[in-house]
């Protein structure tokens, strides 16, 4: 028997597709399956008009070019799917003053709902009905990513609410209302604490999620300090549809959800390096109807971990150290 409960990760790919992966061989037909569907999908269309429409293994998957940032700012119509009245949430960036051209990403309902749904299952790690949840985000929109977290929340039967950006502010909500977990950025959880431990209160909540950047070592272990328990870890970006891997009861690395996503790892030169080698994180969503992207070249520096995890999943988990490059 496992010493800590299974990922969720693997609940979630059961609930979308209808079946239990209970092996990496199970998981790996499913991917190549997958992978195959999408490039009937997108082969000769946009900047996939040359790719091939069948693969016969996922490694030769490496045969195939990258896509780039670059790509989403100078050929965004080149990569979308689907028509604009498909499209129910854009999100846009502006990008450097070099280019002065935005990044934008589209979304259906369908990928938005299987974002909603990850966070729904995989929140479920560390909140329970009846929790009271502080976000350390900024409000996103109808659709954006507090909404979507919210809406995770009252799911799985908790309440949730916005921490103001400022730590006093957020300080005077978590007095009055007393939140029993927290999810949010690192940046705005070091200051909380700080915040806090200048006067004198202790957290009250004991469990808490940290997305939306890399969170350094020292900062897990003062959270566990503080908080007394581990934070778990959450990695995601709007191109892979804002959710990508999350830790288990482990804490030992991040479960991707690869029944969505086709992870690499590959050097400064593009070629595909193995389990446990560092190097730039490449993705290809596999089920993303808007704007799918084969090999996305994220420019993340991290690795798969080699050896399976304790919790029994067989899902991968990317090491919790990703730093941009």
């Amino acid at each position: 028997m496992a010493a800590f409960p299974k990922s969720k990760v693997d609940e979630y790919a059961s609930a979308c597709e209808g079946c239990t992966l209970e092996t990496r061989a199970d998981l790996e037909e499913f991917q190549l399956k997958r992978l195959n569907e999408l490039l009937e999908r997108v082969s000769g269309r946009g900047l996939y008009a040359n790719y091939p429409s069948h693969l016969h293994s996922l490694a030769d998957i490496a045969n195939l070019p990258f896509t780039s940032e670059s790509d989403i700012i100078e050929h965004p119509s080149q990569l979308g799917m689907v028509s604009q009245s498909q499209c129910v949430r854009v999100i846009s960036d502006e990008t450097s003053a070099t280019t002065g051209k935005p990044k934008r990403i589209y979304y259906t309902q369908a990928d938005r709902d299987r974002t909603a749904r990850f966070f729904e299952i995989g929140l479920q790690e560390l909140i329970e009905p009846g929790d009271f949840v502080m976000l350390g985000f900024p409000e996103s929109g109808e659709l954006g990513l507090t909404d979507l977290i919210e809406e995770a929340c009252r799911r799985i039967g908790a309440m949730c609410y916005v921490a103001e950006d400022e730590a006093c502010y957020a300080i005077d909500q978590m007095a009055m209302l007393s939140p029993s977990a927290y999810i949010g950025h690192p940046f705005h959880i070091a200051a909380l604490l700080d915040g806090l431990a200048t006067r004198g209160i202790a957290p009250t909540f004991t469990r808490t999620l940290i997305s939306g950047d890399s969170c350094s070592s020292d900062l897990c272990e003062a959270v566990a300090s503080a908080i007394g328990s581990y934070p778990f870890l959450h990695y995601g970006s709007r191109e892979i549809g804002l959710a990508g891997a999350v830790s288990c009861h482990t804490r030992k690395g991040m479960h991707i959800r690869e029944n969505d996503l086709l992870v690499e790892i590959v050097d400064e030169t593009g070629n595909p390096l193995p389990d446990g080698e560092w190097g730039e994180i490449v993705i290809t969503t596999l089920m993303q109807e808007a704007m799918p992207f084969v090999r996305y070249r994220t420019q993340d520096r991290g690795r798969i971990l080699p050896q399976p995890c304790e919790c029994s999943s067989v899902m991968k988990r990317l090491d919790d150290k990703i730093e941009r490059m």
